[in-house]
């Protein structure tokens, strides 16, 4: 039984490492970073990651019809800025 309770918490620990988040759950400092990393950003989407860094938010929305992602972590620090190339989140 030790060894079930010991396995779940395991599972429940991976399972939570990568997750879709609600956007009120961002720290402000993060989001505030993501907004002027990206001038005009509009955040449309956020996923929490566990990484060496510690936690990462990769913040994903649209300034002037271009998609982007930007990783940041909860204290404010950017770590990436990604464009995509592809259709914007509002031209889907």
């Amino acid at each position: 039984m030790l060894t079930l309770i010991i396995l779940t918490g395991v599972i429940v620990a991976f399972a939570d490492n990568d997750k879709e988040i609600p956007l009120s759950w961002v720290p402000d400092q993060a989001m505030e970073a993501a907004k002027k990393a990206v001038p005009g950003i509009h955040i449309v989407e956020a996923e929490r990651h566990r990484t060496h860094k510690g936690v990462v938010y990769e913040l994903d929305g649209v300034a002037d019809g271009k998609k982007y992602e930007v990783n940041v972590t909860a204290d404010g620090e950017v770590l990436t800025i990604i464009q995509d190339r592809e259709t914007s989140l509002n031209q889907r």
